[in-house]
């Protein structure tokens, strides 16, 4: 990790981004001042009123006090509607060349340049700007020299450490969803129909984002693609392969996080390994004791699914059923199936 940072002292003459983010925690803090980057005496007037507010000594001076009673509601800035404490990250981020237009929205963009940032600091992957995050965005002006180097862009395969909704765009989206087809098609000798059912699945539960959590880095729910519950499950089983390698002091699913930045093909062509593994355990890959959908097509095992002349409809449901199994499977099933013939529609796959 790059060395923890000191918070900066802004006060009277200060100027900059640091001041501009923290006009904008100001602002969100319910006093109100314009955003133009520059402390003024009229702002070390509004900063004493903010200070008595949060119940601090009334200097007219950041300090790490202050900052922490400020951004007490601030730890899981993600995803929320358009936010000023978003804006103040995006203004951060910026000093670190994320480019980024500074409009309150956590989109795709503010999702990667906030995972590389955390990355390169040597900070857990975390998908939220959390206390430690915002110390080291107002601490340092720029990377310093012992920063790691950023990852090479990602032109085959996307992933974002998000949990629950998914920010990767459309076109990240069908790179993925090629990816995962061809894997199926190409290596696994399973029939267009097959792979689009998989696909409408994987995509009601991860939106096909490698990087998925259900809950934020926690090994108990679900992750990835398909949402392996727990996670632990598949991230044993890629920490057993040496794919995932945490640091001293890391977790596996920070080491996962940290791959999702890295290299989202080599964490996509992991969970895909793993899924072929519970997909050939006739345990885990069957038929419900009670219920079987469509039993004429007689599908036991994954090898008669990938051979399967069902519709792309039929075999949506029986892959939901035999592997998914949701808690909400009837709720769902609709939605699977839309995506799935979507994804027929995309590959010109006769859907049946």
């Amino acid at each position: 990790m790059v060395a923890k940072p000191s918070w900066p002292v802004l006060q009277i003459g200060s100027s900059g981004s640091n001041v501009i983010a923290f006009q904008y925690l100001m602002n969100a803090n319910g006093v109100i001042y314009p955003i133009n980057g520059f402390f003024s005496s009229e702002m070390d007037s509004l900063v004493k009123e903010l200070q008595e507010k949060v119940g601090v000594p009334q200097t007219g001076k950041t300090d790490e006090a202050f900052f922490k009673k400020i951004l007490e509601f601030t730890r899981a800035v993600k995803k929320p509607p358009v936010s000023l404490f978003t804006k103040a990250a995006q203004q951060l981020l910026n000093k670190f060349d994320a480019k980024l237009d500074v409009d309150g929205k956590f989109g795709p963009d503010t999702a990667d340049a906030l995972a590389v940032f955390q990355l390169r600091m040597g900070l857990n992957i975390s998908g939220v700007v959390e206390y430690l995050t915002w110390q080291y965005l107002f601490g340092y002006g720029s990377y310093p020299a012992d920063a790691v180097l950023p990852p090479p862009p990602s032109t085959k395969v996307y992933a974002l450490v998000e949990q629950l909704n998914s920010s990767l765009t459309t076109s990240q989206v069908n790179a993925n969803a090629e990816w995962i087809y061809n894997f199926f098609t190409n290596t696994q000798n399973c029939s267009g129909r097959g792979a689009c059912a998989i696909l409408g699945n994987m995509q009601m539960e991860s939106q096909l984002n490698p990087g998925m959590w259900e809950i934020m880095s926690d090994a108990e729910a679900g992750y990835g693609v398909v949402q392996f519950t727990p996670a632990s499950r598949f991230l044993d089983w890629a920490s057993s392969q040496g794919i995932l390698k945490p640091p001293v002091d890391y977790t596996l699913p920070t080491a996962a996080n940290n791959l999702a930045v890295k290299n989202p093909e080599e964490l996509l062509s992991a969970e895909m390994n793993y899924l072929m593994k519970d997909l050939a355990s006739p345990e885990i890959f069957c038929p419900p004791q009670n219920n079987v959908p469509f039993p004429e097509l007689n599908i036991q095992t994954f090898n008669g699914f990938k051979r399967s002349d069902g519709t792309v409809a039929q075999l949506t449901e029986v892959f939901l059923t035999y592997y998914e199994r949701p808690k909400d499977s009837d709720a769902s099933l609709q939605y699977r199936i839309n995506f799935a013939t979507a994804w027929a529609k995309y590959f010109n796959v006769n859907a049946g």
